[in-house]
């Protein structure tokens, strides 16, 4: 049928059986079986916005040395110069750690006469359920947790100097210093830079097996600690040793007419690295479709995405360590010491050995120097020779060239019965063996008429000292 502006429907309009038009004109409509066309479709409901990104791991930090002189509550991951000369006390560990809770603790001076004591708290050390008795001088122990007890690793510092003739000296005390100073032989410094740098001078006329000690009391890697070499050379070198490396322990000892560095392990490992981001949260989902009809509303926008996880904390580096074989030449490999606290006396004039008075060490490369350092106080009766040897193996050593009647390490001419003469000598021996060497003193007297002592003199009973001999092994 054609439709124009011009047609008129008359009558009514019937569609097949049904009226869509009555006779009137007026609009009837479709029955139930007619469906209308569909409404355009909705527009897309946006998307929902981008969840944030999860927050950054937490940066690993190194804790500060903190110094201690009484009893002390250790928090976690903390670090303690504990010093004991003013009497012993206790460091409480943390009474709740957890997996990797670390606690180091340090000889600020004197562990060796007035112990330190590590309370456990509640925990175990090593699996033990008793506290640890810290009686060993210049160490430093680390404490670690794992979740059952605290694991424990300790590095054991230098031995102290020689004591003077006569009664065996006590170690150095530690000196606490800020500003320039100038050491004196066989001390030991804390040297705390955190008002600046300044400079420690070396003693001026160092002779074989002097020490000087240095330990950081705090910030050497901010302010650096110059030592000044004082007219000598170290490591054979004419300059100044500028120390830059935190939480360090450097021990100068002069021997081949120069200042031989020896260091302990490096400073507290590296901090960890940050966490890895968190992932982006999920894009939120799509509105649904409006309904039919006229323009759908738009859709609900999605949920916001859900924040990622903070990434885990780096782990916390690990100390390095120095093995013998890569110590630097001059190094102290290993200590072995006698100490004799009874006399002996002989009138033989041949030389006898002097009993309990040897030492036996292996050295570790047949390279190595040993360096032998020896006390012996001798008595006679006036007008006497007492002849002191010392003796490698069978060997007499340090011998003087040419030979003389009375030739020995060292000659002692007693004038009088009532003297006592310390004989005492350092001797750098060159055994050139990786075997099992012993040193021992050996005596004799010129005359047999009259008996030498060792440890006393000959008229009173009244002088004993002690003899000693030590060893060490050094780096060549």
């Amino acid at each position: 049928m054609a439709t124009n502006s011009n047609f008129i429907i008359k009558n009514g309009l019937t569609v097949g059986s049904n009226t869509v038009i009555a006779a009137n004109g007026m609009w009837v409509g479709a029955n139930t079986n007619l469906i209308g066309a569909t409404g355009p479709q909705g527009i897309q409901g946006a998307t929902g916005p981008v969840g944030p990104t999860g927050a950054s791991g937490a940066t690993g930090v190194i804790a500060p040395w903190i110094y201690i002189t009484t009893n002390t509550n250790a928090v976690a991951n903390s670090q303690y110069i504990a010093n004991t000369t003013g009497g012993t006390f206790t460091l409480t560990l943390p009474a709740t750690p957890t997996l990797g809770t670390t606690v180091i603790v340090t000889d600020g001076g004197n562990w060796g006469n007035n112990n330190l004591t590590i309370g456990r708290n509640g925990n175990t050390i090593e699996g033990d359920a008793s506290d640890l008795i810290c009686d060993v001088g210049q160490t430093t122990i680390q404490l670690i947790y794992d979740s059952l007890t605290w694991q424990t690793t300790a590095t054991i510092g230098s031995k102290g100097a020689t004591g003077v003739v006569g009664a065996t000296g006590a170690p150095a005390a530690w000196t606490y210093i800020t500003a320039n100073t100038t050491a004196g032989a066989n001390t030991q410094f804390i040297a705390n830079t955190n008002g600046g740098v300044f400079t420690l001078t070396l003693p001026p006329t160092p002779v074989t097996g002097t020490t000087v000690t240095i330990t950081d009391g705090g910030n050497w890697g901010a302010n650096n600690l110059t030592v000044a070499r004082n007219g000598s050379t170290i490591e054979g070198v004419a300059d100044d040793v500028l120390l830059n490396l935190p939480q360090t322990l450097v021990y100068f000892i002069y021997t081949n007419n120069t200042w031989q560095v020896v260091t302990t392990a490096g400073s507290q490992g590296a901090t960890g690295a940050t966490g890895t981001s968190g992932a982006n949260g999920a894009t939120g989902p799509t509105g649904p479709t409006g309904p039919t009809g006229p323009t759908g509303p738009t859709g609900p926008a999605g949920a916001t995405g859900v924040t990622g996880p903070s990434g885990p904390t780096g782990a916390t580096g690990v100390q390095a360590t120095i093995s013998r074989a890569n110590m630097p030449t001059g190094s102290v490999l290993q200590v072995v010491s006698t100490t004799k606290t009874d006399t002996f006396s002989t009138t033989a004039t041949s030389f006898t050995d002097v009993t309990g008075l040897s030492v036996s060490i292996t050295p570790t490369s047949a390279t190595s120097k040993i360096l032998v350092i020896a006390t012996v106080p001798i008595g006679h009766a006036g007008s006497r020779v007492a002849r002191v040897n010392l003796v490698r193996n069978s060997t007499a050593i340090c011998q003087p060239t040419p030979s003389q009647t009375y030739s020995a390490t060292k000659n002692a001419y007693i004038v009088s019965g009532d003297t006592i003469i310390g004989a005492d000598f350092h001797f750098l021996d060159s055994p050139a063996t990786t075997s099992a060497t012993t040193y021992k003193i050996q005596v004799c007297t010129n005359v047999g008429d009259a008996a030498m002592v060792v440890g006393n003199r000959t008229t009173y009973d009244d002088m004993n000292s002690p003899s000693t001999i030590t060893v060490m092994e050094i780096a060549a």
